[in-house]
């Protein structure tokens, strides 16, 4: 299966998972996004940050660390996993709180830490039992941000007690997975372990099976998935005889990018390309790995279904490969020609505009659908025609596609499975509400 590259194409694009939207109001009050991750059992010297470890690399820390700030002197309330995660919320040591270990999943509810009554004889102090939840008279760091118009989520382990001490009593909106034990083995938010991650294998065949799509696309960039997910979608659209674009990030996922062409995708799109060098290391991660080439794609175990692959034609797949970028930085139209003459060098087969990553890189997402964005599209789609790497566009309407038409676009993504659905339900029910009134 290939992508046509001549004609003009549509796209529907398939979810990962679900998105969530921080809603602070109907005021444009600029109020920074806070992302906390704490990190169970890592220690400084398990990444590549300080440069102690060959083991493995940690290039997405790195990239944190080169945005942001460093401290190097920082310590943990307590070297186990709830205490530090109570001290984190409340504010307040493991002595105030109580909790000095991890014994929250235990069914007995202690609030108050008292002395143990018996111990070793030869102990030197009196071992106080540990307070097996996370009191809810303790205003925590959540119910902070809630009071100041954020939405809240916690997403993986808790471990600081069940309902009524769950996550959803101290302060967010949501918990995910909403499990208060310490987790299940492997992953606390594994797609395998937690049912709610499913992705369903039905969707590119369903979209395949209708003949009118060319493609769709695979939207991997902030989300989980293995390679068993990976697997089962390659085949459902397989089924459907329907190839597949995968989306994800250049930087940080670069592996899955060789992981879903092994499975049976046929095109990649990569995100956050800013300059003509990620243009470069974008192309190396989908090349083959030949003097000619230069890419970093040898030959990779195939999913078993594709395993009778004889090596030249699994070259030439290789070499049909479509390949796609997004231009949505600032920082990528400030070296758009760079980018674009980089593009066509490496046979970049199209690229796509993304205004909402665009505005928020300048620093005012509000400029979202105002006729200033709209310079920048038409620079994005005029440019990518004169260096001869075709654009497409999102759109949401039909009706939309005909402004870039006559602009010379011809390629298009027509929105997420999952709105598109919710518009389809609702005019069903709209149409069932309109007919009953008539009766």
């Amino acid at each position: 299966m290939t992508i046509r590259r001549t004609s003009i194409s549509s796209v529907v694009l398939i979810t990962t998972c679900l998105l969530a939207t921080i809603a602070i109001g109907a005021e444009p009050v600029r109020k920074p996004n806070v992302v906390l991750i704490l990190a169970d059992d890592l220690g400084w010297s398990d990444t590549t940050l300080f440069g102690t470890t060959r083991f493995y690399k940690t290039p997405n820390i790195e990239r944190l660390a080169t945005r942001g700030m460093t401290f190097t002197r920082a310590y943990a309330a307590s070297p186990l996993c709830s205490p530090t995660r109570a001290s984190v919320l409340t504010g307040l040591n493991p002595a105030r709180h109580g909790i000095t270990a991890p014994t929250c999943h235990l069914p007995t509810v202690t609030l108050k830490a008292t002395p143990r009554i018996t111990g070793p004889p030869d102990a030197k102090a009196t071992v106080l039992t540990s307070v097996s939840r996370l009191d809810t008279r303790y205003y925590t760091l959540a119910e902070m941000l809630q009071d100041n118009g954020y939405a809240t989520g916690h997403f993986g382990k808790w471990h600081l007690g069940a309902e009524p001490y769950s996550p959803l009593q101290h302060g967010f909106d949501v918990d995910v997975p909403h499990h208060p034990g310490p987790g299940p083995a492997g992953s606390y938010v594994a797609p395998w372990k937690f049912r709610d991650f499913d992705h369903d294998p039905d969707i590119p065949e369903m979209i395949g099976d209708t003949g009118l799509f060319d493609y769709a696309e695979y939207v991997g960039e902030y989300s989980t998935f293995d390679m068993t997910t990976l697997y089962h979608i390659a085949r459902s659209a397989q089924c459907g005889n329907l190839p597949l674009m995968f989306k994800l990030d250049q930087e940080g996922q670069g592996f899955w990018a060789q992981a879903a062409l092994g499975a049976g995708f046929k095109s990649v799109l990569f995100t956050d390309v800013r300059t003509a060098d990620d243009v470069d290391e974008c192309h190396r991660l989908i090349s083959c790995d030949t003097p000619d080439i230069g890419g970093h794609m040898g030959v990779k175990l195939r999913r078993p279904a594709l395993s009778s692959y004889d090596i030249e034609g699994y070259m030439q797949d290789l070499k049909s490969v479509v390949f796609a970028i997004m231009i949505e930085k600032q920082e990528t139209l400030d070296n758009i020609d760079a980018v674009l003459e980089r593009s066509k060098e490496k046979g970049v087969d199209m690229t796509q505009w993304g205004p909402a990553d665009f505005a928020f890189s300048t620093g005012n997402p509000s400029i979202q659908g105002t006729p200033e964005i709209r310079e920048y599209e038409e620079i994005v789609i005029r440019k990518s025609i004169e260096y001869g790497v075709p654009p497409r566009i999102e759109i949401g309407e039909v009706e939309q596609a005909k402004r870039y038409i006559d602009m010379g676009v011809k390629h298009f993504c027509i929105g997420w499975d999952r709105f598109i659905y919710r518009q389809k339900v609702a005019q069903l029910g709209e149409g069932m509400q309109k007919l009953l009134e008539t009766v």
